[in-house]
């Protein structure tokens, strides 16, 4: 981790204590609570540098390196490119059957419109669920479970088995650690 990133998350502790702290492998141990307890405290929404996202996912101890990594890459760009946030499955299949009638459907498309569609449906059920579960009751939109099913199959069909598999362990991680 930059020691730049560190101090700007801790401006009260000096560059110096920040730097010997780094050398410190028990404070490496608390650091991702540390900062998680920071980003509660600040009750605000701050730019996380992507080195402290996966430090905040690393302590997902089902996941594998390689898996915590790819989901904490999709949380940043969930939260930071998305204008919204639910899954709609009209809207993916719209898209993929537009792309696929115009001949512009390459796998690479295909893929990166599957991992926008599971990702949203990973991150909506844990930080939205309410919100799906109400447009289920009142509008008749398709129940949270569907979205279960439906992320952890996309994530399948895309090639990422591991986060398939741990659909249902990151939903909770997320919910517990309440990032946002």
């Amino acid at each position: 981790m930059q020691i730049e990133t560190l101090c700007s998350i801790f401006p009260e502790q000096s560059h110096e204590a920040l730097a010997k702290l780094l050398d410190d492998e028990d404070f490496l141990k608390h650091l991702p609570s540390l900062i998680l307890r920071r980003i509660r405290e600040n009750k605000k929404i701050f730019p996380i540098d992507k080195e402290v996202l996966i430090l905040l996912f690393s302590e997902a101890e089902f996941a594998e390196e390689g898996e915590i990594m790819k989901v904490s890459s999709l949380f940043r760009k969930y939260f930071s490119y998305e204008k919204r946030f639910l899954p709609l499955i009209v809207e993916f299949l719209d898209k993929t059957t537009e792309l696929k009638r115009s001949g512009r459907l390459t796998e690479r498309v295909y893929r990166q419109l599957g991992e926008d569609f599971a990702s949203r449906c990973l991150f909506s059920l844990s930080f939205f669920y309410d919100s799906l579960k109400k447009l289920y009751e009142r509008y008749g939109a398709p129940h949270p479970n569907f979205y279960r099913t439906a992320g952890k199959r996309t994530f399948e069909v895309i090639g990422e088995e591991r986060i398939a598999k741990n659909f249902e362990n990151w939903e909770d991680y997320l919910r517990e650690k309440a990032f946002i």
